[in-house]
């Protein structure tokens, strides 16, 4: 699970790719790598934001900035994540324009502590809605993860929230570096 490359940042904008279902990947590794820029780079300006199967709350419409400084707020914190996904299934929307993915997903997620278990697992199926921008590009304007199970202990994103804070001090972009080992 452990990514060397996680932390490293590319200063070249990503390359676009015309097909849809390239964006929930790079979303998901942009994740993993810890890789802020490539991450926004995904999203739409605006993001409808629907985790309440995982988190409770109300389906959010938030600013893209935002949406990737929540994420640099936990993601950071871990020492790894691993986001996997099967397949990812498109369909056009009615009207034309945006296209509609879905895939089933496994979000790994390793801190080590004093935890009894140093893991915890997501499992569900994402759905977002892309729409193309000008540049070739598709972009992600909603998200949503529909939690079917989970495995480990929860609790370590508290403990990923502190961690990540410490680290975006030493890092304006919530890199960090992590621990090997």
């Amino acid at each position: 699970m452990t990514n060397p490359a996680r932390g490293a940042h590319s200063d070249r904008p990503p390359s676009p790719s015309t097909d849809p279902t390239a964006t929930l990947t790079t979303l998901l590794h942009s994740f993993d790598d810890l890789d802020w820029p490539r991450a926004r780079a995904t999203l739409a300006d605006t993001v409808v934001v629907d985790y309440t199967s995982v988190f409770g709350g109300q389906v959010e419409t938030l600013d893209a900035d935002r949406l990737v400084r929540r994420w640099q707020g936990v993601l950071p914190g871990f020492d790894a994540t691993q986001h996997l996904t099967g397949p990812v299934l498109a369909s056009a929307e009615p009207g034309g324009g945006a296209v509609r993915l879905e895939a089933q997903a496994r979000a790994y997620h390793l801190l080590r502590s004093d935890s009894a278990d140093p893991t915890w697992l997501i499992a569900g199926r994402y759905q977002l809605t892309v729409i193309p921008a000008a540049d070739g590009r598709w972009l992600i304007t909603e998200l949503t993860l529909r939690r079917l199970y989970e495995q480990g202990d929860r609790g370590l994103l508290t403990l990923a929230r502190s961690r990540a804070v410490t680290r975006r001090e030493g890092d304006p972009r919530g890199a960090g570096g992590r621990r090997e080992g």
